[in-house]
């Protein structure tokens, strides 16, 4: 079941915004020529190589205006030396677009873009429609703290990352998305999940779902 709402799921919002993968139906859930495995360290180390480069690509997050899929472009890499995934210039300004208090809206629309960093960690492949990678991405640290510059005041703000959030699919039903991530060669896709917002030391809600998608 895991696997199969994660793939649901993924492939779900990847068609939303611009179907970064084409790789099994949105509305499938027939797995009867879906093979699943394991990657070896060999593997893992393999698919880590294949992963490395520099892409071009969008976040994509639910504008609360629209109600829609809305996206900010930005580049990113992958190191194979470290299995890290970097983004020089994440664009924190769009996590506005998932809280609701005011102030909390105002700081962090005029934050200015932050490097993130994430460790990468292949664990399967999956032989279905011309076949697939998955791993997870867990960021290299549990929180970024950064300052913001509002109307003469500076605003100390902290994100706090989640490795799992509770979602519902195109079909309604509640599904449990996690820190993980796509990859046929040249493309990738992946969420990046904060649980909540700190602005000087007071916590807002945030539940913000965000999926990297880009090409080599």
């Amino acid at each position: 079941m895991y696997m199969k709402e994660l793939r649901t799921m993924m492939m779900c919002l990847l068609c939303m915004a611009i179907a970064t993968f084409a790789l099994t139906s949105c509305l499938s859930d027939d797995d009867d020529d879906e093979v699943t495995a394991v990657l070896t360290p060999a593997e893992k180390t393999q698919q880590i190589n294949a992963m490395e480069g520099f892409y071009n690509g969008h976040v994509y997050f639910d504008n609360d205006t629209t109600h829609a899929m809305d996206s900010v472009a930005t580049t990113w890499y992958v190191t194979a030396a470290d299995s890290v995934l970097s983004i020089p210039a994440f664009p924190v300004s769009c996590l506005a677009n998932s809280v609701s208090h005011s102030t909390a809206k105002a700081v962090l629309k005029a934050a200015p873009d932050q490097h993130f960093n994430a460790v990468l960690h292949p664990f399967w492949n999956i032989n279905k429609d011309g076949g697939y990678y998955t791993f997870m991405m867990v960021p290299k640290e549990n929180s970024l703290s950064f300052q913001v510059e509002l109307e003469g005041k500076t605003h100390q703000v902290m994100l706090n990352y989640a490795t799992s959030m509770n979602a519902y699919n195109s079909y309604g039903q509640q599904v449990v998305v996690y820190t993980s991530g796509a990859f046929s060669q040249p493309k990738i896709s992946a969420y990046l999940l904060v649980k909540d917002i700190s602005i000087d030391y007071t916590a807002y809600t945030c539940n913000g779902i965000f999926l990297l998608g880009g090409t080599k």
